[in-house]
């Protein structure tokens, strides 16, 4: 459930908000600060303050997607690779 609704909020919401003010702003590259912007929310979202520079990075990824395909459904499925892969990594290493 947390990707579909933290998709739905940084990308859906946030990241198309913003875009479309700065264009509104008639600023250069609106695309590309809305993707900054979203994903410095996003990081900073979550608790672990040494995971940001991570999250921002998969948040840029996730943006761009999100930009370059005009869809949900790429950053969804990114984003629940992601925390898929996560969970096993952690419930595969060995103490």
């Amino acid at each position: 459930m947390a990707p579909l609704l933290e998709e739905l909020l940084f990308r859906g919401l946030f990241q198309t908000v913003i875009r479309t003010f700065l264009a509104d702003l008639k600023l250069p590259q609106p695309a590309w600060l809305s993707i900054a912007a979203s994903s410095v929310l996003f990081a900073a979202a979550h608790a672990d303050a040494g995971h940001w520079p991570a999250l921002f990075v998969l948040s840029l990824c996730i943006g761009y997607s999100y930009e370059k395909s005009g869809s949900l459904f790429r950053p969804i499925l990114i984003h629940a690779l992601f925390n898929g892969l996560t969970v096993l990594a952690v419930l595969t290493v060995q103490p």
